[in-house]
């Protein structure tokens, strides 16, 4: 036992994070006195004592998923004193099962990059990269796959409910110091509302309506907070598709796994510029499902979609708040031969294959090691039409131009 802890009474009415109760861990030690009750608490009744010493539907997360009101209050309590990214990703992945192969495609990539990739949002603590990495994967290689897609996030929800476990706990602790109603009504107030719809709505509203004020201030601007961002659409998908509360002011704000029909809300985050021309590009409001770079900031383009923008020509893609600021010019389209029986066409396609959306393994490129593959796209494309010159008169499938002549230009644009 550390003798550190050996301090005077007063010092333990501080709560101590991820901490048992001393008397439960060292039988040995005295009893500590518990703090004093006040005046507005002294006709509290011994169910009432009974109830913070078992803690009631607080005992357990099983136990509190079932309960809307005590949860309304544990989610307060996480908001005000810790970081809410464990909760919010537990809860809006328990609702992410419930779609189909298509929605969970979509939904899949909106919650990795807000809460798992490097740099998201509210990127769990502890997650590693190599959980990252498997979901990278699998929305690359096996997004067709229903059954595969529902299990995506089941490494990342146990490390989530470690964490989630650690703040009960903390929260536990509180209530036992006498300070549990800073975050909710009384334990009577609870039960009460067990059997009433209305009270506990009324509890949800109470605690939890005005957590999204600060956030609904800043919500249409160009210029967003992600983390707040990320925290309010996180909160407003729990409030409405899990408590069923219905607020004029949570119209305003996106939400996870949100129905196709139900996406107006995403919508309003590029409101009347779901397109825009800028140096040249024609860019279109899009939704991503792959991890994909900002060619402006080269930072991961991610969140709630439509999460950026992409040109309808080259297929730039920039984020939301990067599309005005873009420095690099249109190539313009690319002009296609028509494929079929253009071998000319097949064989380039051997020489130069398409470019590949990014591989999960692109976390980890440094931003010099992205700026210098853009600067390749782009000096590809510029030669794009350069390399349709020569290859444009063909007689019986032969070239006319030299076939070493051609493997050499591409070389040396490369």
């Amino acid at each position: 036992f550390c003798p550190l802890l050996l301090q005077s009474a007063d010092s333990f009415l501080t709560v101590t994070p991820n901490r048992q109760s001393l008397n439960e861990s060292s039988p040995g030690l005295p009893q500590i006195q518990q703090p004093i009750m006040s005046m507005e608490d002294d006709d509290m009744s011994d169910q009432e004592v009974g109830q913070l010493e078992d803690h009631g539907p607080f005992k357990s997360l099983s136990r509190l998923w079932e309960h809307h009101a005590h949860l309304s209050v544990f989610i307060n309590y996480v908001l005000s004193n810790s970081d809410p990214s464990s909760l919010l990703f537990y809860l809006v992945t328990d609702l992410y099962k419930e779609g189909n192969a298509k929605e969970m495609r979509k939904w899949a990539y909106e919650i990795h990059s807000s809460f798992l990739v490097p740099g998201a949002p509210l990127r769990l603590n502890n997650v590693d990269e190599n959980v990252a990495r498997e979901i990278d994967d699998v929305l690359l290689r096996e997004s067709d796959k229903e059954e595969i897609l529902r299990k995506i996030f089941w490494k990342a929800r146990t490390r989530a409910k470690e964490e989630l476990n650690e703040q009960l706990a903390d929260f536990q602790q509180k209530r036992t110091a006498g300070l549990g109603m800073l975050f909710g009504p009384s334990d009577a107030q609870l039960d009460e509302s067990e059997s009433d719809k209305s009270k506990e709505t009324k509890i949800i509203e109470t605690y939890l309506l005005p957590k999204m004020d600060p956030y609904l201030e800043d919500i249409e601007k160009d210029q967003l907070d992600l983390r707040q961002f990320t925290t309010a659409a996180g909160l407003a998908t729990i409030l409405t598709k899990i408590f069923q509360v219905r607020s004029v002011s949570l119209d305003r704000v996106p939400t996870f796994v949100a129905k196709d029909k139900s996406n107006i809300k995403a919508r309003l985050l590029t409101g009347k510029t779901r397109k825009m021309a800028v140096r040249g590009h024609h860019f279109g409001a899009h939704q991503y499902f792959t991890v994909t770079y900002c060619n402006h900031c080269q930072l991961i383009i991610g969140g709630i979609g439509p999460q950026g923008y992409q040109c309808n020509d080259c297929s730039l893609s920039v984020h939301r708040q990067c599309v005005r600021v873009v420095e690099e010019s249109c190539p313009g389209p690319l002009p296609r031969k028509e494929r079929g029986n253009d071998r000319i066409s097949k064989l380039m396609d051997r020489i130069r294959p398409e470019r590949k959306p990014p591989s999960s393994h692109h976390h980890h490129h440094s931003p010099n090691q992205m700026h210098l593959n853009n600067k390749l796209f782009s000096v590809e494309r510029s030669k794009r039409l350069e390399e349709e010159n020569l290859l444009g008169d063909c007689e019986n499938g032969e070239y006319k131009y030299p076939l070493f002549l051609l493997i050499l230009n591409l070389g040396n644009s490369i």
